[in-house]
Formats: structure tokens, C-alpha cells, sequence
């Protein structure tokens, strides 16, 4: 089996009081491609901006090339890679 090149684990992100990711996760593996599809509020944009940096996660792991990240801003995500 093999190891995802990006995981999201269990992402949760509040605003304002209001829940917009609750345990979220998403995993990618070398070759996959993916989409991500539901209805408007249900998360997406949020999950994307916080892999990107423009939003920081309350809580859980973003784990890239099997290290444990924590982007602080969008330049620090495409440093790694992501953008």
C-alpha cells in the first residue's frame, strides 16, 4: 500500500462561533487526481485555504512528504510545493 504524498487529519476551523470544518480529512496519493464536491457551506474552499496558508486550522495535521506542517501564510505553503 502506498503512503499518501499529502494528508489532511481530522481539521477542524471556527468563525465566529460557527463550525465550518469539524474533523475533517483528505488524503492524496502519487497519481491520483481528486475533487471535491458538496453543497454551498459545506467546507471546501475552507479545507483548500487552510492547505494553502491563507487560513491557519484550529486544529489537526497537514502532513506533506510524510513532515508534519503548519502553514502560516500562502508563501510558506508554496515554499513547500502547494499553491
Amino acid at each position: 500500500m502506498t503512503s499518501p504524498l499529502l494528508e489532511m487529519i481530522d481539521i477542524n476551523k471556527t468563525f465566529s462561533g460557527v463550525k465550518a470544518l469539524k474533523n475533517a480529512s483528505f488524503d492524496v496519493k502519487e497519481g491520483e487526481v481528486h475533487a471535491l464536491l458538496g453543497a454551498n457551506g459545506a467546507g471546501k474552499s475552507t479545507l483548500m485555504k487552510i492547505l494553502s496558508g491563507a487560513y491557519v486550522q484550529d486544529s489537526g495535521d497537514i502532513i506533506l512528504h510524510s513532515g508534519k506542517r503548519d502553514y502560516q501564510s500562502p508563501k510558506e505553503a508554496k515554499e513547500h510545493g502547494i499553491h
